[in-house]
């Protein structure tokens, strides 16, 4: 016969070959368990792997932003410091007094620093070097804000509790030997002791800026020492309001 084909069996091949409306109702192929497994760690693993690398990229730039805004910060304190001391060289000594018109503060220097320049620092205008001589700072600068006095002069505090352990927290002065003599000095500190001005926020990682009187900049880490302590910065933010 035409056109039919047989095996060796005598059976008719055509009758092996599924017809096509059979071959489309079969079900397609399922992935096993174990490639399905195999592929979902993968995906896990490539995710945890883009994650890492965007992590440490914003971690990165995080840290360099920071490094960039530490030393620009350095370098304005540096420049207003050049500036401060040469007005106590027309001014016997003293460094600029706190403005007196607001609670603020920044130093009544005039034009010659400018607001926006002097605005992310707090300037003390006074000989404070540790905690305790900061905590009667505050009572005596409260006190004195309340009577409307100005801050060109020496604050009144208890014996012991002043600059230097003496009976007054002393103004400013290039020279702080020269400024505290008569005041019932315990101790007199060195002028790379005393800070000026330092950051009102604190910088990555950690810290801030301090300007000292003898014109260096140091970074320190926050709870470090005097006056990189939150209750301090606080309690400087919380009088000018």
């Amino acid at each position: 016969m035409r056109n039919k084909r047989y095996t060796a069996q005598g059976s008719w091949i055509g009758s092996r070959i599924p017809a096509l409306a059979d071959v489309n109702q079969m079900p397609p192929e399922q992935p096993t368990a174990r490639r399905f497994q195999v592929a979902s760690r993968t995906c896990l693993i490539v995710t945890l792997v883009v994650i890492g690398i965007v992590s440490f990229a914003a971690i990165a730039v995080m840290r360099a932003r920071g490094a960039a805004q530490r030393a620009s910060s350095a370098n304005n304190l540096m420049q207003m410091g050049h500036s401060y001391l040469t007005w106590a060289k027309e001014h016997e000594g003293f460094l600029p007094p706190l403005v007196s018109t607001s609670s603020a503060f920044r130093a009544e220097t005039g034009t010659f620093a400018p607001k926006n320049m002097t605005d992310p620092y707090f300037y003390l205008g006074y000989i404070i070097n540790d905690e305790a001589e900061a905590r009667a700072f505050i009572d005596a600068y409260k006190a004195r804000a309340a009577e409307g006095g100005g801050f060109d002069e020496d604050l009144k505090v208890e014996p012991g509790r002043g600059s230097g352990g003496s009976d007054r927290i002393v103004r400013l002065h290039s020279d702080p030997r020269s400024g505290l003599p008569g005041a019932g000095v315990a101790v007199v500190p060195d002028a790379n002791e005393v800070p000026v001005m330092f950051d009102r926020i604190v910088h990555i990682p950690g810290g801030i800026n301090v300007l000292y009187l003898d014109g260096h900049v140091e970074f320190i880490e926050l709870e470090g020492k005097f006056p990189a302590q939150q209750w301090f910065l606080d309690a400087l933010a919380k009088l000018e309001r």
